[in-house]
C-alpha cells in the first residue's frame, strides 16, 4: 500500500492574527495539491493524523467544500482525530462535531482505528486528555506480529526536550515496537528521526516521522513550510515532499510583527514564572494576577490580556 500523509491542517474560513490575503483560499490550493498527489503517487490512499479542522465546529460550507472535493476525486480518507476535531477533549462526546458529521455524510472517510493487510498494520490513536503521560508509561506498543508497523498517535512527542510548562514526551523515551511512528499536534516538523530499536523485527529501528503542521496559523510558523509524506509500505520507505502551492512567510504573514510578538511572549513567560514564588493563600485569582504584576512590573497589556482570560472563564 502507498498513501500520503498529512496532519494539523486545520481548516477554517477566518483568518488569523497577522495573516494576509486569505487563509482558506490559500489552504484549498495546498489541499487540492494534495489530494492530486493521493491520487497519482498513492492510488488515491490519504491519512490526516488530526486536526483536519482548527475547532470541533466550522461553517458547513467548509465541510461541505471539503467532503465534496475527496468524494469528487474518489479518495480512501482515513483520520485519526486530533484535539481541535473534538468536543470537550473526548472523540466519544464528539457526535455533534464537524469531523464527526463528515464522516457520516461519506462514504470515501472513515476514522482510523486498526487497518490490517498482509504485510502492514496501520494503528490511529485518538487524542485524549492526558494521551502524553499515557505514551511516557506505557509506550506505543502493538500487537506482536512480523507485519510492518506503522502507529499515528496525535500527541505532543518531540526530539528535543520542550518547555517545562507543556506536557510533551520525548521520542528517544518513549518504548515501541512500530517501525515508524507519524506525528501530529507538534507544529515544527523535524523530519525523519530514526533512532535504534531491537523490539522493531523488520528494520531494527523506529523512524519518528513529523513534517509540522499542513496550516499554518500563527506567525511563529512563517518560517515553516508545509509537506506531506508519501508512505509505501512494500519498500517499507517515507518520502517528504514540499507542498509547492504554499507560499513563502512573507507572502502569509505581517512579518513586521515577528519582533513585537516575541517580545510579548518572553513578558508573558516571565510573568509565569513569577508565579511558582507568590504565596496565593487568600487572594482572588484576579488579586494574585495585580500583585504579580505591581511586583514585577508587567505590562498593562498582558495583565489586561490575562484579565480577560480569566474573565471569560468566569463567563463561561
Amino acid at each position: 500500500m502507498k498513501f500520503v500523509y498529512t496532519s494539523d491542517m486545520h481548516a477554517r474560513g477566518k483568518n488569523s492574527a497577522n495573516r494576509i490575503g486569505d487563509y482558506y483560499s490559500d489552504w484549498l490550493l495546498k489541499f487540492n495539491e494534495t489530494v492530486k498527489l493521493a491520487k497519482e503517487k498513492a492510488d488515491g490512499n490519504l491519512i490526516i493524523g488530526g486536526d483536519l479542522y482548527d475547532s470541533s465546529v466550522v461553517s458547513n460550507t467548509i465541510v461541505d467544500d471539503i467532503t465534496d472535493i475527496i468524494e469528487k476525486n474518489n479518495l480512501k480518507v482515513k483520520i485519526v482525530p486530533g484535539n481541535h476535531d473534538m468536543l470537550c477533549g473526548k472523540w466519544e462526546n464528539s457526535k455533534a462535531s464537524s469531523l464527526a458529521h463528515m464522516v457520516r455524510r461519506s462514504k470515501h472517510i472513515e476514522i482510523l482505528e486498526e487497518y490490517k493487510e498482509d504485510d502492514f498494520v496501520i494503528v490511529g490513536m485518538k487524542y485524549f486528555f492526558g494521551i502524553e503521560e499515557e505514551i511516557k508509561e506505557n509506550g506505543l506498543i502493538m500487537e506482536d506480529t512480523d507485519r510492518l508497523k506503522i502507529i499515528i498517535p496525535h500527541a505532543f512527542i518531540t526530539i528535543k526536550s520542550f518547555h517545562p510548562a507543556v506536557t510533551h514526551v520525548m521520542a528517544k523515551d518513549i518504548e515501541t515496537n512500530a517501525d515508524m511512528v507519524l506525528c501530529s499536534h507538534f507544529h515544527e516538523d523535524w523530519g525523519v528521526e530514526s533512532i535504534a530499536n531491537k523490539n522493531c523485527i523488520n528494520t531494527g529501528v523506529t523512524k519518528f516521522i513529523n513534517v509540522g503542521a499542513f496550516g499554518r496559523l500563527s506567525i511563529t510558523e512563517h518560517k515553516h513550510m508545509p509537506k506531506v509524506v508519501l508512505v509505501d509500505t512494500d519498500a517499507q520507505s517515507a518520502e517528504i515532499i514540499p507542498v509547492i502551492t504554499a507560499k513563502p512567510g512573507e507572502e502569509v504573514f505581517n512579518l513586521e510583527n515577528v519582533s513585537t510578538k516575541k517580545e510579548f511572549k518572553n513578558t508573558i513567560d516571565a510573568f509565569i514564572k513569577s508565579l511558582e514564588s507568590t504565596d496565593f493563600q487568600g487572594m482572588s485569582i484576579s488579586g494574585m494576577v495585580n500583585n504579580i504584576a505591581k511586583e514585577s512590573n508587567t505590562e498593562k497589556e498582558v495583565v489586561d490580556l490575562i484579565q480577560n482570560k480569566i474573565q471569560e472563564m468566569k463567563d463561561g
